[in-house]
């Protein structure tokens, strides 16, 4: 059984959900994320939107794009690991487990939302 220590928010909404941040909070306590991850996608894998004018009505489809569980991880150890460490999180498979699909549930594409139409 998990224990979703994990908080995770994505800041932005329609009409601008690219214009935001993530927000990750560990059992209460605010973690630090690096700079150049704050405001931006994560890669997740999900099913997302996007859209496009077509004979000037908008049409949006729908598509699947990012990394599994354990290919995110992988790619993004680089930061969760000292991000652990530096929290003293356990780095277990279970806490990684979570964070994943945390941040998964909040992930998002640039053009998803249409509030820049």
């Amino acid at each position: 059984m998990s224990n979703k220590n994990f908080n995770v928010e994505w800041t932005g909404a329609w009409p601008a959900l690219c214009y935001g941040e993530w927000i990750i909070h560990y059992d209460g306590k605010k973690l630090e994320l690096p700079e150049d991850i704050r405001t931006d996608d994560m890669g997740t894998y999900g099913n997302y939107s996007s859209w496009h004018f077509e004979d000037w009505q908008e049409v949006f489809e729908d598509y699947d794009d990012g990394l599994d569980e354990g290919a995110w991880i992988e790619k993004n150890n680089h930061w969760i690991k000292p991000l652990f460490e530096s929290n003293n999180i356990p780095l277990t498979d279970e806490n990684l487990n979570d964070l994943y699909y945390e941040i998964s549930a909040n992930d998002w594409r640039r053009g998803s939302c249409g509030g820049c139409i």
